[in-house]
């Protein structure tokens, strides 16, 4: 814990952006080894944190007394809030009835796109394109939403052609023709320009049916998660997040997604509920385990990066 804590300050772009929230949701079911030399103690990471803007929450898994005691220490040294959930996290797989609409969308939203640079880029360009195609409805759906509200892309890294050229960052005429995929390269320079200008005219389409869909999608799955905590299953780490938030799940219609990528919104002025999250992994665990993992919200790092469809896992 000591080594996934210490590397989730130093590791990761933080974001230096006076708007942005910057927390580390540290959560675990057991105390850590102080026993390892080479770790930097908990409570030097945490001071430190909290003095670059950091906030350090807790979540204690099941209900090991040994536990508790640091796990409010961290929250207290960091200024933050501890909460204690079921063992196995008790979140909530929640499939919306737009899910298989926003999956069909997704599908026909990867059909508009155009790999484009050398061939390690559209190489790159055509293996998120295939991600996109085979995830899950709910995740393919999540996906869409957070696209929607953040760049209005197909993807959140490098741009495909379509996009490119849609916000002007690179002229179609000036790219190179060993830079074009297969599918372009033979045509005419008006060929080439009818060519993008319908996939952009037919994606426009599709993410008006998507920013709609996913709307509905929001307000059903926040009543949903009304209903859920009415009936005593509110207890989860996503809800304990959303928790900490009285605005969560309001405002541009964002939510709070456990383990993916979301929207972004300016923070309030103190510190509230994570906008998106990535998981740190303590080294030495040869098996999935929350003891130990720091999840650090996604909005505090570079936005540069593609969200993954599913969790994003980085094993130290």
């Amino acid at each position: 814990m000591n080594q996934a804590l210490h590397e989730a300050r130093t590791k990761l772009s933080w974001s230096r952006d006076a708007d942005v929230y910057r927390a580390i949701f540290l959560v675990g079911d057991a105390p850590p080894h102080m026993d390892y030399p080479q770790d930097v103690r908990y409570a030097e990471t945490v001071r430190n944190a909290r003095a670059q803007g950091i906030v350090v929450n807790t979540v204690q898994c099941g209900d090991y007394a040994e536990t508790r005691p640091i796990w409010q220490e961290i929250a207290e040294l960091g200024a933050s809030r501890y909460v204690a959930i079921r063992q196995d996290g008790g979140m909530l797989a929640i499939t919306a009835p737009q899910d298989a609409e926003l999956a069909s969308l997704n599908r026909a939203l990867a059909d508009t796109v155009i790999a484009w640079g050398n061939a390690g880029e559209q190489a790159e360009l055509e293996a998120k394109r295939h991600e996109a195609l085979s995830a899950p409805a709910p995740s393919a759906a999540s996906r869409l939403a957070y696209l929607a509200k953040t760049s209005g892309r197909v993807n959140d890294g490098r741009e495909d052609l379509v996009d490119a050229v849609k916000e002007g960052r690179v002229e179609l005429d000036h790219v190179k023709k060993d830079d074009l995929p297969a599918s372009l390269r033979d045509l005419t320079p008006e060929q080439r320009d009818a060519a993008v200008k319908a996939k952009l005219a037919e994606r426009a389409k599709i993410q008006e049916q998507v920013a709609k869909l996913s709307e509905e999608r929001d307000a059903w799955i926040r009543a949903e998660e009304t209903r859920l905590a009415a009936a005593g299953k509110g207890d989860g780490f996503d809800q304990q997040v959303a928790r900490g938030d009285p605005q969560a799940g309001h405002g541009r219609g964002d939510r709070v997604l456990t383990l993916k990528q979301r929207a972004t919104r300016p923070a309030p002025a103190r510190p509230r509920a994570p906008r998106g999250i990535q998981r740190a992994v303590h080294p030495g665990r040869s098996r999935p385990s929350l003891r130990g993992s720091a999840f650090v919200p996604r909005s505090s790092m570079r936005a540069d990066r593609e969200p993954p469809s599913a969790p994003e896992t980085s094993t130290r």
